[in-house]
């Protein structure tokens, strides 16, 4: 006995209907797990991205959410703040696939994947505004949480150098 309840044996025969095991791996979910471990979220995606617009406003939510202790008197931007960190968790975590091979359910993941790759990556230089990473141009309330952005960003510089 192996002081589960089992009989403890644990040894595997395979048999020619077992695709589970050995050699007899479904083509397909090779093909799968292979596509999506070379998908490249790089300049030369081919899915489908986010706009210009929902890809500001999408950094602007997710740079507040980053230090935002979720505090807030608004339902409305509690959940909005909350579902922000879930993305963020959600998109760090994915590896792309589910565990039966399928492909990640949720349609922002890859869009964000591929945000994230353009803003470590943005090619502007000093004298370019990149129409993504700029918040130019973008509706007041995210002009107010940019400013907040740059207040709690600021605060917590001061704060490490205090240190």
């Amino acid at each position: 006995s192996d002081g589960e309840g089992g009989s403890g044996d644990y040894s595997y025969e395979s048999t020619d209907d077992d695709d589970t095991w050995g050699d007899n791996i479904d083509g397909d979910s090779i093909a799968r797990e292979e596509r999506v471990e070379r998908e490249d979220f790089g300049f030369d995606y081919k899915g489908e991205k986010l706009t210009d617009e929902q890809a500001r406003k999408l950094l602007v939510l997710i740079e507040h959410a980053s230090t935002c202790p979720g505090r807030h008197r608004s339902s409305n931007h509690r959940n909005v703040c909350h579902s922000t960190k879930y993305l963020m968790l959600h998109v760090r975590d994915c590896s792309g696939l589910l565990s039966n091979g399928d492909i990640c359910p949720f349609p922002w993941c890859r869009k964000v994947k591929h945000l994230l790759y353009h803003l470590v990556s943005c090619r502007r230089d000093s004298s370019d505004v990149c129409s993504i990473c700029c918040t130019q141009n973008i509706s007041p309330n995210f002009d107010r949480l940019v400013g907040l952005n740059d207040h709690r960003r600021k605060t917590n510089m001061k704060r490490s150098k205090a240190f």
